[in-house]
């Protein structure tokens, strides 16, 4: 196979992967984009919606930025924060969940711990840090309790009432759990924002004001050529990823004396697919994976 012909069959997979993925039309308020611009372009909704989950009265909020990236350092692995906003004491970040998965504990700590780091390097001290809630709207129960809410800060052990005080929340919200036992028992307008997650039909005035902000959203041009260029780049660097995987294996496989036929099926994969990287190989064994990824794209 010429590599122009590996080419063509790659930019194929490419547009069959894309057209695969959800169209712009059928998103929902529980779609990470949607969700992002309907809390980003309406503050009174945001806000409301703060209110409704913590219980608490939201005067006015900031936002810090949309999906922002918090890192550490320069190579320590980043955050993306759906929504991340502040008021004059407190700082927020909602994050809608669709999957569930047994890190999700762990990653509300890893974006506790870097928003504290944030706070820090721009200027906070210790004393000065404030409030933060991290927040996620998940579809499913995390916990296999059958809460609608579970609300977690850190306490003693030994007295289950003395509380650290450190000025930290994680709330997890179990939209499943909306019409059990506990959910009948709980305020009937958060259990209505939870029925609608699931339904998708609004069953009060806050939730018809969502949709109607979701429907707003669904109709911008702007907007929807956004969600088709973010879908491009994230489709992009998942595909970069495993490409560059597959030339690491490559090289590591032909360096050990491997042939191509042999390679192809300890990868996994057709030799027409490999050739072009095999190419590469064998007339630059010194190319490290980023210069054979650079000179093969497309065809891998």
């Amino acid at each position: 196979m010429t590599q122009k012909k590996a080419k063509e069959q790659g930019k194929q997979k490419k547009q069959e992967v894309l057209k695969q993925r959800k169209a712009y039309e059928e998103l929902d308020f529980t779609d990470d984009f949607i969700f992002c611009k309907v809390l980003t372009s309406d503050k009174g909704l945001c806000m409301e919606l703060l209110e409704l989950i913590l219980g608490i009265r939201v005067v006015d909020i900031r936002y810090i930025n949309q999906q922002q990236t918090v890192k550490e350092t320069y190579d320590s692995k980043g955050i993306r924060l759906d929504v991340y906003v502040e008021d004059k004491n407190d700082v927020f970040n909602l994050e809608m969940q669709v999957e569930i998965s047994g890190e999700l504990p762990k990653r509300s700590r890893y974006y506790q711990d870097l928003i504290d780091l944030n706070l820090l390097g721009s200027g906070c001290h210790y004393n000065e840090l404030k409030k933060s809630y991290v927040i996620f709207i998940c579809m499913d129960d995390v916990f296999k309790e059958d809460l609608p809410v579970y609300t977690f800060e850190n306490r003693c052990i030994e007295k289950g009432e003395l509380s650290l005080e450190d000025g930290t929340q994680k709330i997890f919200l179990n939209a499943s759990a909306a019409d059990g036992e506990y959910g009948k028992k709980m305020s009937p307008k958060l259990r209505t924002f939870l029925q609608y997650l699931k339904t998708k039909h609004p069953g009060d005035d806050f939730t018809g004001r969502l949709e109607e902000q979701v429907q707003k959203v669904k109709t911008s041009a702007k907007w929807r050529l956004e969600y088709m260029k973010m879908e491009l780049k994230l489709y992009e660097m998942r595909m970069a990823g495993r490409e560059e995987t597959l030339i690491f294996l490559i090289k590591k496989k032909l360096s050990a004396g491997k042939d191509i036929e042999r390679i192809a099926d300890e990868v996994e994969e057709t030799v027409e697919r490999i050739q072009p990287v095999v190419d590469i190989l064998t007339e630059h064994p010194e190319y490290d994976v980023d210069e054979v990824y650079h000179s093969v794209k497309g065809y891998v």
